[in-house]
């Protein structure tokens, strides 16, 4: 049975003969998250798009190997030679199967999850395109796992990322702050800077208690504690105002980080601070 499905965007026109879906379209364009996970044994390799809430798997790559063995001699040194030889070929097209992908769709951040023994072969066997987005690679056997075992795997890779993405753009912030930068702290200035489509990047907390009172006529945010808007006189409904800021985020295609590991500082300043473009 056929079915037409309407993607978000177009993929190119491409005809795949294999033995499972063609889904590395599919799941670039609807997987949320920017990380690649590549889980590379001997044989076999897993490869997955997502984040933290979840993880898609794309492609599923076997290569058939001779077993080793163990009778000795010339014979035996020639047939390892060739199995690591296939070992190699293995590794490069499960790296150019990842190239692939992520010129599709760029991954932000790429985790390999394979044996140390194989790990430098892996790595040298990667396009620079993908070097560049390699933030680790783990230690562990998961070619059988499930997805969620994976996505524990990548964790701690993870949180080390967020935390070092977080301190980058806190030491930012400070500096643009301090010397009257591209920089705005406070919920009365973010949300001016929102309504200018000024802002790159928005740092909220991870919970708050920012209110503001709504306009549901004209749709203005006030945050001076007024009962009626002042342009049109409707009675302001209480909002979270940390919320209205993160949709005004995605409707002006600003980036948004949820201080996690720093939130004393964010308290300090408002508890909502922009990073702006201009």
């Amino acid at each position: 049975m056929f079915e037409a499905v309407r993607l978000p965007s177009a993929v190119e026109p491409l005809a795949v003969v294999d033995v499972v879906p063609w889904l590395e379209p599919l799941v670039a364009q609807l997987s949320p998250g920017d990380w690649g996970v590549a889980v590379v044994s001997r044989r076999t390799a897993r490869l997955l798009r997502g984040g933290l809430s979840g993880l898609s798997e794309f492609a599923l790559i076997d290569d058939e190997l001779h077993r080793r063995h163990s009778q000795g001699g010339w014979s035996q040194a020639r047939l390892q030679r060739g199995i690591e030889q296939r070992v190699a070929a293995h590794v490069r097209r499960v790296a150019d199967r990842l190239l692939r992908a992520h010129r599709r769709q760029p991954f932000q951040h790429l985790v390999v999850i394979c044996s140390n023994e194989l790990r430098e072969v892996i790595e040298h066997s990667l396009h620079r395109e993908l070097s560049a987005v390699l933030e680790a690679s783990v230690d562990a056997d998961l070619q059988h796992a499930p997805v969620g075992e994976i996505v524990a795997a990548i964790a701690p890779v993870s949180d080390r990322v967020e935390r070092d993405r977080e301190r980058d753009l806190i030491a930012t912030l400070e500096h643009g702050l301090g010397t009257g930068g591209p920089a705005a702290a406070g919920l009365d200035e973010v949300l001016s800077a929102l309504e200018e489509q000024r802002v790159e990047t928005l740092l909220v907390p991870e919970r708050s208690d920012l209110r503001a009172g709504l306009c549901s006529t004209c749709g203005r945010l006030s945050t001076d504690g007024e009962r009626r808007c002042p342009l049109d006189g409707h009675v302001l409904v209480e909002v979270d105002a940390v919320e209205y800021a993160l949709e005004a985020a995605a409707d002006r295609s600003a980036q948004v980080l949820v201080a996690r590991h720093q939130p004393e500082w964010l308290r300090a300043h408002g508890n909502i601070v922009a990073l702006l473009r201009w």
